[in-house]
């Protein structure tokens, strides 16, 4: 009986071992498989952080080259700004040229209209000195004859 007993013994001792065994073999399984869930969050979330970093860097790199575009679209409005404005002055000083090159001829035709009305009065004094030395001439014999008829 005590062989009996000893193997009933044996035999429970084997399989609670065998039941300890499982249930660390299933602990370790289930161990192992919170491991490779913590593991598999981990790198998701680690693929999930680059993606927003990858994200946040595009996001950045767009608003770098929208300002650059702002500041090229900003520069180009000065320069054409810029180059109406000396348009507007170039065209502005043609004008002003322009407008002395009609006043030095508008003065240059009144200069000449002058001088051909002092031409004209000149003419005219000059004719009517000779009308008057005509008419001295013509008169002083016919005085002169007057007078001596007068005398003689």
């Amino acid at each position: 009986m005590e062989l009996i007993g000893l193997t009933q013994e044996r035999q429970e001792n084997e399989t609670l071992k065998r039941f300890e065994i499982k249930k660390k073999a299933k602990f370790r399984h289930k161990g192992k498989e919170e491991l490779l869930a913590q593991r598999w969050e981990e790198e998701e979330e680690e693929e999930e952080e680059k993606d927003e970093d990858e994200e946040e860097e595009e996001e950045e790199e767009e608003e770098e080259e929208e300002e650059e575009e702002e500041e090229k679209k900003e520069e180009e409005e000065e320069e054409e700004e810029e180059e109406e404005e000396e348009e507007e002055e170039e065209e502005d000083e043609e004008e002003e040229e322009e407008e002395e090159e009609e006043e030095e001829e508008e003065e240059e035709e009144e200069e000449e209209e002058e001088e051909e009305e002092e031409e004209e009065e000149e003419e005219k004094k000059e004719e009517e000195d000779e009308e008057e030395e005509e008419d001295e001439d013509s008169v002083s014999p016919s005085v002169g004859q007057k007078w001596s008829r007068l005398m003689g």
